[in-house]
């Protein structure tokens, strides 16, 4: 194979050889870097070995990250990459971003053709005087324990607070992809004990956390996740952006696989 028809999957010892190359992505820095830095197992596919353009990072929670689509050929190009990817590590659904609005383009027209799903993710940033002046302020009312574990996919321990009853977990906050001197956030309250605060404690002991270790935190969510996003500004989070994505899903999509050019014809 030649030029743009190469296709490498890089070994985690290059993975940080290629970190600038998603450097203009505005939001999951803690995901994507998680990935360069071998808290978690990726897959980073590139177009060429000697002169890498178009990169796609897989991540093991449905998340890829796309950059270097400039054109409707490197556009075609991901796709291909895409493929050879599914074929390899078959999945169930996938989430694509790329690194700009016009990448994202360019993309969603190859997609549109397997049918994906067009949507929106909402990233907030932390205002560290507002979230301050809230953790100053706030009197804690549970016992909240903050310490590092790891789980069945993470390769390096990540900080997690939590609040537990009869030695069972029914609240935390984690910092669960960390890197790049980033950290994303998962928060879960058990259903029995939602509306009592527990959320909002183990969250600003979290924060606290990664703010005296010079961590920034951040805080995506979903459009319909209302409380998430409640909870996020109580916390001082600022809405920040809109970020496209693309989402292909097994069953609802059409097969990668599939020769849609007659189809789309029709």
């Amino acid at each position: 194979m030649k030029g743009n028809d190469m296709m490498d999957h890089l070994q985690i010892r290059n993975y940080r050889e290629m970190a600038s190359h998603f450097n203009q992505f505005s939001h999951h820095h803690g995901l994507i870097y998680s990935i360069i830095e071998n808290q978690y197992e990726g897959h980073l596919y590139i177009n060429h070995t000697d002169k890498p353009k178009v990169m796609i990072m897989f991540t093991p929670f449905d998340f890829s990250f796309i950059t270097g689509i400039e054109t409707l050929s490197d556009a075609e190009t991901a796709l291909s990459m895409i493929k050879k990817h599914a074929s390899e590590f078959p999945f169930e659904e996938q989430i694509f971003f790329t690194d700009s609005d016009a990448s994202h383009a360019y993309l969603s027209d190859q997609f549109k053709k397997y049918r994906a799903i067009q949507t929106i993710r909402y990233t907030y940033k932390l205002n560290h005087q507002k979230f301050k002046e809230i953790f100053d302020n706030h009197d804690f009312k549970h016992i909240i324990k903050t310490y590092e574990q790891k789980d069945y996919l993470s390769l390096l321990p990540y900080w997690i607070s939590e609040v537990k009853e009869a030695e069972k977990s029914i609240s935390y906050c984690k910092a669960f992809a960390r890197g790049g001197g980033y950290a994303e956030l998962d928060v879960y309250t058990d259903e029995e004990h939602q509306q009592k605060g527990y959320a909002f404690e183990c969250a600003l002991k979290l924060i606290d956390k990664l703010i005296d270790n010079k961590i920034e935190p951040e805080w995506n969510t979903w459009p319909y996740r209302k409380a998430s996003q409640k909870l996020a500004m109580k916390l001082g989070f600022e809405f920040d952006t809109e970020v496209k994505a693309i989402v292909w899903v097994k069953g609802e999509c059409l097969p990668l696989n599939m020769d849609v050019s007659k189809i789309n014809k029709d």
